[in-house]
């Protein structure tokens, strides 16, 4: 909904403001969104995203037939960067699809 979606965007700013102060950081975790365009506040923020990104679009939840594109991994630093975003789609650990994601450092 319009009022979740504008929930979430205060959310991720509020991500975006208190690491700040960081050089480098990974934030990753269910940002319960409906749709990959919802994750641009991060991308303004100058973070850079796994999914939705240069890996394409991944929808995660809910298993096993899942439409919402809601697990990401956001990295912003100029020493971080992402490779090779995956869903696993053998496990079954929750209603969501487990990601993983190389992130090289240095």
């Amino acid at each position: 909904s319009q009022a979740g979606a504008s929930s979430r965007a205060l959310q991720m700013g509020e991500i975006i403001t208190m690491t700040s102060e960081y050089d480098n950081v990974i934030v990753g975790g269910d940002f319960n969104i409906e749709t990959l365009s919802e994750m641009d506040v991060m991308k303004r923020g100058g973070f850079m995203c796994g999914n939705g990104g240069i890996f394409g679009d991944h929808l995660t939840q809910p298993r096993p037939n899942p439409i919402y594109p809601v697990d990401n991994i956001c990295v912003k630093g100029d020493n971080i960067n992402l490779q090779l975003f995956s869903v696993l789609t053998n496990y079954e650990l929750s209603d969501h699809y487990p990601t993983i994601i190389d992130i090289i450092i240095g």
